[in-house]
C-alpha cells in the first residue's frame, strides 16, 4: 500500500525532526511544514537570517545520520 508507506515515512521524519534541539525543531518545522523563507524565520523568531540558515544546516546533518539507516541519501 504506497499511501501506507508514504504516511509511516513521514510520521518516522517527524519524529526526527521532533527530537531536535528547539532552535533547529523551530526553523525545520516553518522552513518545510510550514513553508516559511528562512528571512521570514528569522523576522518571527528575532533571530538573524544567517543563525536560522545555520540551524537548518545543523539540523539537516543530524536528520541525516538518524535516518541514515532508513534512507538511501547517495
Amino acid at each position: 500500500m504506497p499511501f501506507y508507506d508514504e504516511y509511516d515515512t513521514n510520521s518516522e521524519v517527524l519524529k526526527a525532526v521532533m527530537s531536535l534541539p528547539e532552535k533547529e525543531r523551530i526553523a525545520v518545522y516553518m522552513y518545510y511544514y510550514e513553508g516559511y523563507k528562512s528571512a521570514e524565520i528569522a523576522h518571527i523568531t528575532g533571530k538573524t537570517d544567517t543563525a536560522v540558515r545555520t540551524y537548518l544546516m545543523r539540523a539537516r546533518k543530524k536528520l541525516k545520520e538518524m535516518l541514515k539507516e532508513d534512507y538511501d541519501f547517495e
